[in-house]
């Protein structure tokens, strides 16, 4: 029987080995770390049983996105972002917005069209179109670091990126807090004076996530300063991370958009002789190896029969809105030449954002009419993301920096 810490291991060592090939054939490590968890997760050999998979998973996922949110929100120093600040608002308004809308339009008029036996009419697919386009702005921060990390680019694209990825995170929160309400209204659920007191609650719950963030910032930097070295600046700043998580998730804030204001705090109070990101690329192989592998293992192939023809609709809408709206905020916000080509491809990538979002469809009842279906038809979406579009990611990187 393969033990929990055997799966570790397992996970650890054989994703390790998978990265290494796929390098050799120019893909990212995430790549290799993906297939590896799939080839001996529950959709291969199964030697990672789906019980040992939720159990890593509920202790790996919240601890390595809270790093990868604080060390997002840590990239974006103002000082960095003289002269992107206008481009980073105005493609994240365009490219998030064109998301949404592709989704919504082809979600709500050509699923009843290509799935007939579902029966679904026009008021349901208008629903589950509002909330999968909710969903579909999400764009997956631990790939994104995971692949800009691993090949140490420079330059307006991957910094454009970031900052992009940052605010698109915080803004699919909110939207998929709108889209569950007016899709529950729309159903017939909910009355307008109850979306109104949802929302406002919500936007209650994101404000109070950013002033977590605020207050845990001096207190990180406070401990940090009574380190004596990097060993025991890496356990405190990890502390800091995983507790302020922790404490989002149980006051039912958004542990995500929590960290990342943490980081960007951080980076933009602190002495420039301080370093409180740099240590956590210590651990940074380890983390992205068992996360990815875990990641891999969760993944269904199974899904992708069941869901498939909703699930291409997804795809096809995402990546149109991405693509289209990264240009149009580019092209509209005169940003440099590689960012107007290349960061579409870039925005790609969704992974654990959009699958712990679409999971929280389930835990709303007004939507159990949908639910169902919203949750395989993104899942089986995300697996098709996360195993081929990476690369593009990659591509994009290394042309972009080639031009620069």
């Amino acid at each position: 029987m393969v033990t929990t810490i055997l799966s570790i291991g397992l996970l650890m060592f054989l994703g390790f080995l998978g990265s290494r090939v796929v390098t050799k054939i120019k893909l990212p490590s995430i790549t290799g770390y993906l297939l590896v968890g799939v080839l001996i997760g529950p959709s291969g050999i199964n030697a990672v049983t789906s019980e040992k998979v939720a159990e890593l998973s509920h202790i790996v996922t919240p601890v390595v996105l809270g790093v990868i949110a604080y060390m997002i929100g840590g990239s974006l120093p103002l000082s960095k972002l003289k002269g992107l600040k206008r481009n980073i608002l105005v493609i994240t308004g365009f490219e998030a917005g064109c998301a949404w809308l592709f989704v919504l339009t082809l979600v709500t008029l050509l699923v009843p069209l290509l799935l007939p036996d579902l029966g679904l009419d026009f008021k349901t697919s208008l629903a589950m179109g509002i909330v999968i386009g909710g969903i579909s702005l999400a764009t997956a921060p631990a790939v994104t670091m995971a692949i800009v990390e691993e090949m140490k680019v420079k330059g307006p694209l991957p910094t454009t990126l970031l900052g992009v990825v940052a605010l698109d995170d915080a803004l699919a929160i909110i939207a998929f807090a709108i889209s569950i309400g007016v899709g529950a209204n729309i159903l017939g659920s909910g009355t307008s004076a109850a979306l109104i007191n949802l929302l406002l609650q919500d936007v209650a719950l994101i404000g109070l996530s950013i002033l977590l963030g605020v207050i845990l910032a001096p207190i990180l930097l406070l401990v940090t300063r009574f380190t004596r070295n990097r060993q025991e600046s890496l356990v405190a700043i990890l502390a800091i991370v995983i507790i302020g998580s922790e404490m989002a998730d149980i006051l039912n804030l958004f542990p995500l958009l929590t960290n990342m204001v943490l980081g960007f705090t951080v980076v933009n109070i602190q002495k420039e002789s301080e370093d409180n990101f740099g240590v956590l690329r210590d651990i940074q192989a380890v983390m992205f190896s068992l996360f990815f592998s875990v990641a891999g293992a969760h993944l269904n192939l199974a899904i992708i029969q069941s869901a498939g023809i909703l699930a291409a609709v997804i795809v096809l809408g995402r990546c149109g809105g991405k693509l289209v709206g990264a240009w149009f905020g580019a092209t509209i916000s005169d940003a440099p030449k590689v960012v107007k080509k290349y960061l579409g491809l870039t925005l790609m990538p969704k992974a654990g954002v959009t699958v712990g979002l679409s999971l929280l469809v389930m835990e709303t009842p007004e939507l159990e009419p949908i639910s169902a279906l919203v949750v395989t038809g993104v899942l089986a979406s995300t697996l098709i993301n996360e195993l081929f579009t990476p690369p593009l990611s990659k591509f994009a990187l290394t042309r972009a920096e080639s031009e620069s």
